[in-house]
């Protein structure tokens, strides 16, 4: 499977990354989704008669992973070593959990904890003294010449694996589980705190958390704050001390998302930055479907958890502004309408990844759900 990581360089192409784990953890994760009938599905007849299939295909392609070891793979292009991928882990653990929730077998529940107690036991690969999860790989992530060391705490990884941490730790709750989770949940609320420290940009519409932990990272890059913005959401459910200074934040940085949305025939879209930007970047342009499904599944998720804005969320017009994508014959990585500069017109006619099908797919049946 080949993935496309985003370069920011001066023209934001793309440059080609072949993420072969963290493209067929992607896979799993699509296969929990249909393994739970949620592709057309209407009726539970259907559901019944899908069923068999995805099930097979999920269990064909989680006999692919290391077991002791699910987010150990390999990245070719930055490294012809293997490596341990903490987005991996979380994603495998969240798939794991799909599945225990739609069969009920214990082994998926195993697998999704076996993840989770990797993420809490390489909880700070950097050493720095804080909480966080990124590439075991140097990267500039920003395409402005500042290399962060492996294993810096990216803001999107992060968010992730608190996201996983978080579906073990309720369904174990919910299973009554004969062991001790609580260490589930007091890593996601540290490694929360990492990036409630200061690491945000505020203005007079809310504020905006970074890219990164790293000071030459504190780009506004929106689906990225989108995300942790939902996560602190959600953690102010739980009943830590911090539970309301992250409903706080959370509450301020939607506003941020939601004054930086644009509007095409009455429904929302958003550009992939907002205020602050790489100075060798030419052109903001509309996100791709990954990351706008990131900013819509944020969203949603702070109005299903309670946040102080709820009311001005509208989640039909939400999940509309992801069939721009949809054309007739396609789905698109690029939203269809918009007025590409010659640049970019040739990356809005691709198919969309299956990097960009996973959330929205997780979203719609998260939703349709409850």
């Amino acid at each position: 499977m080949v993935l496309k990581r985003r370069q920011n360089n001066g023209n934001q192409n793309f440059s080609i990354v072949r993420l072969r784990l963290v493209a067929r953890t992607l896979a799993l994760l699509l296969c929990a989704l249909l393994l739970l009938g949620i592709l057309g599905c209407r009726h539970s007849s259907d559901i019944r008669e899908t069923q068999p299939y995805f099930h097979k295909l999920y269990m064909d392609t989680l006999q692919r992973f290391d077991q002791a070891h699910p987010g150990f793979g390999l990245d070719v292009l930055f490294t012809a070593q293997k490596a341990h991928h903490p987005k991996a882990y979380a994603l495998f653990a969240s798939a794991e959990v799909l599945r225990f929730r739609a069969t009920g077998d214990p082994k998926a529940l195993d697998n999704a904890l076996r993840a989770a107690r990797w993420l809490v036991e390489n909880s700070d690969l950097d050493e720095d003294g804080e909480v966080g999860w990124g590439f075991p790989f140097p990267w500039d992530a920003g395409g402005d010449g500042s290399v962060n060391p492996a294993h810096t705490e990216y803001t999107i990884d992060t968010a992730v694996v608190i996201q996983a941490l978080l579906d073990v730790y309720d369904v174990g709750q919910q299973a009554n589980l004969n062991t001790d989770l609580s260490e589930l949940l007091v890593t996601a609320v540290r490694a929360a705190e990492t990036f409630t420290k200061g690491r945000y940009d505020e203005d007079g519409s809310g504020i905006v958390f970074w890219y990164s932990t790293a000071l030459e990272d504190s780009y506004h890059v929106i689906n990225v704050s989108a995300m942790m913005v939902a996560v602190l959401q959600r953690l102010s459910h739980y009943d830590v001390r911090e539970s309301e200074l992250f409903a706080q934040l959370a509450d301020r940085g939607i506003q941020y998302v939601l004054a930086h949305a644009l509007e095409k025939d009455g429904i929302p879209y958003w550009l992939y930055y907002g205020d602050k930007w790489p100075a060798t970047l030419q052109e903001n342009r509309p996100n791709d479907l990954q990351h706008e499904a990131y900013i819509v599944q944020s969203l949603l998720d702070y109005k299903r958890y309670g946040g102080k804005f709820e009311d001005l969320i509208n989640p039909p017009k939400l999940l509309a502004s992801l069939q721009r994508f949809v054309g007739p014959d396609k789905i698109y990585e690029l939203p269809l309408g918009y007025p590409y500069s010659e640049s970019l017109r040739s990356a809005s006619k691709d198919w969309a990844r299956l990097w960009g099908l996973d959330t929205p797919y997780m979203l719609l049946d998260s939703w349709r759900r409850g």
